[in-house]
């Protein structure tokens, strides 16, 4: 898949699975602050097979979520 060797090539994902769905991909994108996190979508973007983005900006996460992503860095 295409796509998905796009997608693997732009830094920045904590989380990337492929879907059966409404959405083909699910992704977390982990910035240094908003505007890294806007960089990294607009990289996705770009990417001519991606037809379109949801996203948003998590304003809570549970302790385990936010220690198993920490340990993965």
């Amino acid at each position: 898949m295409e796509l998905a060797k796009a997608l693997e090539a732009i830094p920045g994902f904590t989380f990337l699975a492929s879907s059966i769905g409404q959405h083909d991909v699910i992704a977390t994108v982990h910035g240094t602050d908003a505007n890294a996190a806007l960089r990294t979508v607009d990289q996705i973007r770009s990417i001519p097979e991606v037809l379109n983005v949801e996203s948003w900006i998590h304003l809570h996460a549970s302790s385990r979520l936010i220690a198993e992503t920490r340990r993965q860095q």
